[in-house]
């Protein structure tokens, strides 16, 4: 039993980490993206004042054009003047 525990855990642990070499660049800048807006939709101060429908959207739109992750942080830079967030910000670390 105990034999049959370790090996559908190292199977699992497997499966895992061959998922995340699965994912691309163009995945990586969205769950990014779409975990600040989650963020800024339930905690920014002003979010009744956004048109998040709107501002996701040409958010999408512009992200389509980066091939690599580190190039899509300048959208940090659209989307808080979009949503007028002048005191947000990002750090990297």
């Amino acid at each position: 039993m105990k034999k049959n525990l370790i090996i559908i855990c190292l199977l699992c642990s497997a499966i895992n980490g061959t998922a995340q070499n699965n994912l691309s660049t163009k995945d990586s800048i969205s769950t990014f993206y779409n975990s600040i807006v989650s963020v800024m939709k339930s905690n920014y101060l002003y979010k009744d004042n956004v048109n998040w429908a709107q501002t996701e959207s040409a958010l999408q739109e512009r992200l389509l054009k980066y091939e690599n992750f580190k190039n899509s942080l300048e959208e940090i830079t659209f989307l808080f003047d979009n949503v007028g967030a002048d005191h947000c910000s990002v750090y990297l670390g």
